[in-house]
């Protein structure tokens, strides 16, 4: 049976006598539970669980930042389900905490996994419960964000002016220095005036616009064959009644179907829209910001479907701290070279339903955002 953890409610106080010794025991259990002679994940606030380290380097961490608050269950140290019933106790969730719907529904299927952190919960429930035997689950973002970038869905960082001026993109990639306003591109030290350097010797940029290329995005949804399927549903599997129930039903639709015979004699070719506003993403500033994402949407997918989160596709996120206004053209760029191309060349693919290369084109053909977003992307 593990020890008491009544201990851990001490963090504030780490140089109390109890907490030293609840952390000498919490040390006998774990290394005595998992059979490790050397080292042990560290549930220090710091390492969080990531990292582990030796008896020694343990102690010291949890003495001197604290044991992670939530860390009820100790499942990386040995703990099994049933061992302590007092875990549940802490399963408790406050009216004022936002709740995850993900999360409440481990909890009601893994109840032994309650009061632990919700990201270890997901890892350990989806590693050991969830996934065949000898799967490999990232253990941590780094880990996670190199799966993403095998698989093509990753982003890119394009320095920007400061004063939403120019991209520092293309032939202008190498310049330090705005070629329409002169202002400097890197963050510079108030003192000495010399750039600021991030640890590994990068110069740090004063704004970073985020572009998620949307050729392989729309590449992956033929790859899977349900929604390659779906893909076509405006075509095939639309009733056409006279009823709008879909935008395939609207003239918009219909009269550029009859303008581009050749555009829409494969239903597979995608029909997109583009949704743009900002949002403050710090909910608990004082400070006003404004962060602008681009979603793309496909009119491909059925009604039921198209509008759903999940099947956005994020173009691309532009830096606060206002908003692009008028110069939001600026940042476009990249996406309207994309859209470009799809548009004129297509991109080959393989269709998993049809189990067939083809090359598809795309368009863009609404957007929907305010009235104020509208007048500055028909600038």
């Amino acid at each position: 049976m593990a020890p008491s953890k009544g201990w851990m409610d001490l963090i504030s106080d780490c140089l109390n006598d109890v907490y030293s010794h609840g952390v000498e025991e919490f040390l006998d259990y774990a290394f005595k539970k998992t059979g490790r002679r050397e080292k042990i994940h560290c549930p220090c606030v710091k390492c969080s669980n990531t990292y582990s380290a030796t008896r020694e380097v343990v102690g010291t961490h949890l003495k001197v930042y604290g044991i992670v608050r939530n860390y009820t269950f100790w499942y990386h140290h040995g703990e099994r389900v049933g061992e302590s019933e007092s875990n549940l106790e802490s399963v408790q969730q406050s009216e004022d905490e936002p709740s995850n719907e993900m999360h409440d529904i481990l909890r009601d299927l893994y109840i032994e996994f309650c009061g632990q952190d919700t990201n270890d919960m997901d890892t350990d429930i989806f590693a050991y419960e969830l996934l065949p035997q000898g799967s490999n689950l990232p253990q941590s973002y780094y880990d996670a964000k190199k799966v993403i970038q095998d698989l093509s869905l990753s982003y890119k960082k394009i320095d920007a002016c400061v004063n939403n001026c120019m991209l520092y993109w293309k032939e202008d990639e190498r310049l330090d220095f705005c070629k329409i306003c002169g202002y400097s591109r890197r963050k510079t030290d108030k003192y000495n005036g010399e750039d600021k350097v991030k640890t590994n010797g990068k110069r740090i940029p004063k704004k970073i616009l985020r572009y998620f290329p949307l050729k392989p995005r729309l590449q992956r949804l033929f790859m899977s064959i349900k929604i390659a399927s779906l893909m076509r549903w405006h075509k095939d599997k639309r009733v056409d009644d006279g009823v709008m129930r879909h935008p395939a039903d609207s003239m918009a639709w219909i009269s550029f179907d009859k303008l581009h015979p050749n555009f829409a004699s494969d239903s597979r070719n995608v029909r997109q829209g583009l949704a743009s506003d900002g949002f403050q993403p710090f909910a608990n500033s004082k400070m006003p910001y404004s962060v602008w994402p681009l979603l793309l949407i496909q009119y491909n997918l059925p009604p039921w479907m198209c509008m759903k989160q999940s099947n956005f596709i994020l173009s691309m996120l532009i830096p606060g701290p206002e908003g692009p206004r008028d110069a939001i053209d600026i940042y476009l760029q990249p996406l309207v070279e994309e859209l470009r191309e799809l548009w004129e060349t297509g991109i080959d693919t393989f269709d998993a339903y049809a189990q067939q290369n083809f090359k598809f084109h795309a368009v863009l053909l609404w957007t929907i955002n305010d009235f104020p977003t509208y007048a500055n992307l028909s600038s």
